[in-house]
């Protein structure tokens, strides 16, 4: 909204103020401006606070920090691994936990038990270095739902 506007319409029916011409209109754009500037900055403020909302540049830098080797895929899939990875996701499908595994850093494919409860991981590559191994372990435990156990192969 331009607050310019909304200021004289807001100050006209007091029918003191000149708020078309002169000084008392133009102090009048100038704050309108100003509180347009702000309300701008807070909106985008407001859009990048939730994750359904967010913008691509948003979702790049909270995957970076999440998931600091892979940040690749749609933004509607960075969506999804963070949400699983913060535990907002209204249900862990398996579909939806085999979509968002690769966000893991390394291609891993599962299977699960549903009588021990226990998603079983295989990671194909492996990483050489145990502090690596370790790494990729505390991703896929964020993304993992925590009522399930994992078991690696």
């Amino acid at each position: 909204m331009a607050y310019a506007e909304f200021l004289r319409r807001t100050l006209r029916p007091l029918g003191i103020y000149e708020l078309d011409s002169g000084y008392g209109a133009e102090e009048l754009d100038c704050e309108g401006r100003l509180l347009d500037v702000a309300y701008n900055a807070l909106e985008r403020l407001d859009t990048d606070r939730s994750i359904d909302s967010a913008g691509s540049r948003r979702l790049a830098a909270l995957s970076e920090l999440v998931f600091p080797t892979s940040c690749g895929g749609t933004d509607s899939e960075k969506r999804a691994a963070l949400k699983a990875a913060f535990g907002m996701s209204r249900a862990m499908t398996v579909s939806e936990l085999r979509r968002i595994l690769p966000y893991c850093g390394r291609s891993a494919s599962f299977r699960e038990d549903p009588v021990r409860q226990t998603v079983i991981i295989k990671l194909s590559s492996p990483p050489e270095n145990a502090a690596e191994l370790a790494e990729v372990k505390r991703r896929l435990e964020l993304i993992v739902p925590c009522h399930l156990a994992i078991e690696y192969e």
